[in-house]
C-alpha cells in the first residue's frame, strides 16, 4: 500500500480497480476512497500458484483451455501437477493473446508471428475469461485486506470505476473490445460501462507511477523536460514530458506525439524458440517428444536466462525436460542446455536497436536530460545498461523506476484516475473528417472525381479535413458545416460523421480520403462514427437564397465539430435554447462517444438563425475529474446563461 497524494480524499466513498493486462504478464491495483481518508494503492499480490512469493504481484498472462473451457489461469498454469494433467487431456495454452488485438499498423510494421489461439475459443472469451480471473481474485484480496471489506466490496463494486490500461498505440476499436470483455467478465453491466470504464494509455499510465511511486516528482523543476519508455513484452511506449506546473500540484505537458512500436520482450523469446528448434532437430527427438521439450526450454528461458542476461561473455544453463541423451555436439546435457551468451545477446540485440531508434525519434528535436525505464522487459539487465551505455555520450540519465516485483501500470492507472496529472497531450495521428468541395472544372485535383448535384450546387465528396495534432487541455478544434433540406419541414433525426486518422505521419497529407469509387486510401483508418438525434433542433432551420446558378432554393441546418485533445475520454450532451432562453440538456446515453487516447471526443453543436442565441450546444465533462467544456460561438452568452 502506498499513498500517492498528501491530500486526503473529499468525495463520496468508491473504489477505484487499475488493470494491466499484459502481452507476458499482468497486474491488478486498487484505491479504496472515502472522505478525510488518504489517497493510497494497493497491489493485488498473493495470487494463486504464487503463495509463497508473498510479494509478487504480477501473473504470467496465460490461461489452459480443455475445449472451450478454461482450467488454469496466471502462474497455477506452469504448476507441474497442472502441467501434467494438461498434457494427459491434450488442453491448449492461450499465451501472447495479447498481440491478436494490436491494431494493423502495429501488426504490419513488425511481422512477428501470432500464436495460435486455443482451437474453437475467440479473442474475445479469451479476455473475458482472464479479466473474470483478475476479478474473482481482486474481490478475495480486498475482502481480506480492508477492515470490513467484505462489506464495502458488496456496497461499493456496483458503482465501481474500472481503468484498463493498454498500449499507446490502441484507440477506438481495441478499447470497444476491453469494454465489452470487461461486460463479459462481470466487471461491469452493460448499462453501467460507458461511465465505469475507463482507460488509459501504458505510457501516462507508467509517468504517474514514476513520479508518485517512485518519488521522482519531487526531483523535477518547472520546464524541466524528461521522457518515459514503457518497455513491455510486446510494445515499447516512450512520451515525451515537460513540467509545466508544481503548485498547488504537479502538472505535466506532453511535448511530442507518443510513440508505440511492437517489440518486446516476446521478440526475444521467439528468436530463442526458433534457435532451440531448429538446435533439438538435430536430435532423435520429433512430434510431441519435440515440442514438449521446446516448450519447457521457452519457460525456463523466459523465467530464469531471459530476465538475468547481462554479460554476453557468460553462459546460461536453459532446463528443456527430462533427461534425454542427446549428441555433445549440441551443447545439451541431460535436461540441460547450455546457451552462451553471445548467442543470448543475438537474440536480444534487434530489440535493443528498436527500443534505441524509439527513444532517439522521440528526443529529436528536445532537450531532454533523463529517461525513466519501466515496464517488464525495462527490468532486464542488458536492456538498462545497453540503453545508459548509448546515452551516455549524449549526457542522457536511464533512471530505472520500476518495482520488480509489481506491474507499474496498473499503479499508474488507479493514479492516473485519481490525479490526472498530464493537462495537455499530442495526438498521435492526424484526426480529421471528408468534406465536400464546390466543383471547379479548372481545379486538377477534381478531374474525375463524381460530381454530386445537391440543391445548393455541384460538390465533390471526400476531400481530406485535417483537424489538428496537438491542443492543450480546454481547447478545441472546431469545423463549421450545414445540413441542406428541400423544405422547411424537413423531418430532423439522426445525424452521422465519421472521423479518420491519418497513420502515415511521416509521408505527406493527401488531398482525398479515398479514391473515386469510394475506397480510403493507404494511410487512413476509420476512428469512429458519432451520431447525433437532431429531432429538438427542428425549430433551427434557416432558409437559404441560392448563391450560385446551379443551386436551389433550400433550408439548413448550420452546425459545427468540435474535438477536444485533453484526457483518454469524454461524455458529451446536446443542449439547446427552449422557451425563455432555457438550457434544455439531453442524457448522456443520447449523445456519447468514446475515442483513442488522443482524440478524447467528437461533439456538435447547431445554431438558431440568430448568432447571439445558440440554438443547439455541445457540452462536453472531460475525464475522471469531469471538467467542463462548453463551445459556441458565443462564450459571452453562454457564461451568463450558466
Amino acid at each position: 500500500m502506498k499513498t500517492f497524494s498528501n491530500e486526503p480524499w473529499i468525495g463520496a466513498p468508491k473504489i477505484v480497480i487499475g488493470i494491466d493486462v499484459g502481452t507476458s504478464y499482468s497486474g491488478v491495483s486498487f484505491a479504496y476512497l472515502y472522505p478525510g481518508g488518504s489517497k493510497t494503492v494497493t497491489r493485488v499480490q498473493q495470487w494463486p500458484g504464487q503463495e509463497s512469493q508473498r510479494s509478487e504481484s504480477k501473473i504470467p498472462t496465460l490461461i489452459w483451455y480443455n475445449g472451450e473451457q478454461a482450467m488454469a489461469f496466471g502462474a497455477s498454469v506452469l504448476d507441474p501437477a497442472t502441467r501434467m494433467r494438461a498434457a494427459d487431456e491434450e488442453w491448449q495454452l492461450a499465451r501472447d493473446f495479447k498481440i491478436h488485438l494490436h491494431p494493423k499498423n502495429l501488426k504490419d510494421a513488425f511481422n512477428l508471428e501470432l500464436t495460435p489461439l486455443p482451437d474453437k475459443v475467440s479473442l474475445q472469451a479469451v479476455y473475458r475469461d482472464f479479466l473474470a480471473y483478475l476479478l474473482q481474485h481482486t474481490r478475495r484480496y480486498f475482502s481480506e485486506r480492508i477492515i470490513e471489506g467484505n462489506r464495502i466490496w458488496n456496497t461499493h463494486f456496483g458503482s465501481a470505476e474500472i481503468v484498463i490500461a493498454h498500449p499507446n498505440g490502441w484507440g477506438l476499436k481495441e478499447q470497444d473490445f476491453l469494454r465489452k470483455a470487461a461486460i463479459g467478465a462481470g466487471l461491469v453491466t452493460k448499462q453501467g460501462a460507458p461511465e465505469r470504464v475507463t482507460f488509459v494509455s501504458e505510457g501516462e499510465a507508467s509517468v504517474h507511477f514514476c513520479l508518485f511511486y517512485a518519488e521522482l516528482g519531487s526531483q523535477l523543476n518547472v520546464e524541466t523536460n524528461f521522457m518515459v519508455c514503457d518497455v513491455g513484452g510486446s510494445t515499447v511506449d516512450a512520451t515525451t514530458y515537460t513540467v509545466t506546473s508544481k503548485t498547488p500540484k504537479l502538472e505535466l505537458k506532453e511535448l511530442k506525439p507518443s510513440a508505440c512500436v511492437q517489440i518486446g520482450g516476446v521478440h526475444v523469446d521467439a528468436a530463442f524458440e526458433k534457435y532451440l528448434r531448429n538446435t533439438l532437430k538435430k536430435s532423435s527427438l520429433a512430434g510431441d517428444d519435440l515440442d514438449e521439450f521446446i516448450d519447457e526450454g521457452i519457460n525456463d528461458f523466459e523465467a530464469r536466462a531471459k530476465r538475468a542476461f547481462r554479460d554476453p561473455e557468460q553462459t546460461s544453463l536453459v532446463f528443456i525436460g527430462t533427461p534425454h541423451k542427446f549428441a555433445s555436439s549440441i551443447g545439451i546435457s541431460g535436461s540441460r542446455f547450455a546457451l552462451k551468451g553471445r548467442v543470448t545477446q543475438h537474440f536480444f540485440q534487434p530489440v535493443l536497436e528498436e527500443i534505441l531508434v524509439t527513444i532517439r525519434d522521440q528526443l529529436s528535436g528536445l532537450d531532454v536530460k533523463t529517461v525513466l525505464l519501466v515496464g517488464g522487459f525495462g527490468d532486464s539487465p542488458y536492456i538498462r545498461d545497453a540503453l545508459r551505455a548509448s546515452l551516455y555520450p549524449d549526457h542522457i540519465d536511464v533512471v530505472s523506476a520500476n518495482d520488480l516485483t509489481s506491474k507499474a501500470v496498473s499503479d499508474g492507472a488507479v493514479m492516473f484516475h485519481v490525479t490526472n496529472m498530464v493537462v495537455a497531450r499530442a495526438a498521435r495521428f492526424t484526426y480529421g473528417i471528408s468534406i465536400s468541395e464546390r466543383f471547379a472544372a479548372g481545379n486538377p485535383h477534381h478531374a474525375g472525381r463524381p460530381i454530386k448535384h445537391d440543391l445548393d450546387g455541384e460538390w465533390v465528396m471526400n476531400k481530406w479535413f485535417p483537424l489538428g495534432d496537438i491542443l492543450p487541455h480546454g481547447q478545441s478544434a472546431i469545423i463549421h458545416g450545414d445540413q441542406v433540406f428541400d423544405t422547411a419541414k424537413a423531418g430532423l433525426s439522426k445525424w452521422s460523421q465519421v472521423i479518420y486518422a491519418w497513420t502515415n505521419v511521416d509521408d505527406p497529407e493527401p488531398y482525398w480520403v479515398s479514391d473515386p469509387s469510394g475506397n480510403l486510401l493507404p494511410g487512413f483508418e476509420r476512428v469512429c462514427m458519432v451520431t447525433a438525434d437532431l429531432t429538438p433542433a427542428a425549430g433551427a432551420i434557416t432558409e437559404v437564397k441560392p448563391e450560385s446558378e446551379d443551386a436551389k432554393p433550400h433550408w439548413k441546418v448550420e452546425h459545427s465539430i468540435s474535438i477536444q485533445f485533453g484526457g483518454p475520454e469524454l461524455q458529451a450532451f446536446l443542449e439547446w435554447t427552449g422557451a425563455d432562453d432555457k438550457i434544455i440538456r439531453t442524457q448522456p446515453s443520447s449523445f456519447r462517444t468514446h475515442l483513442c487516447d488522443a482524440l478524447t471526443t467528437v461533439y456538435y453543436k447547431l445554431h438558431e438563425r440568430d448568432d447571439n442565441y445558440p440554438g443547439l450546444t455541445m457540452l462536453g465533462s472531460i475525464g475522471p475529474r469531469q471538467d467542463v467544456l462548453y463551445v459556441t460561438r458565443n462564450p459571452q452568452r453562454i457564461s451568463k446563461i450558466i
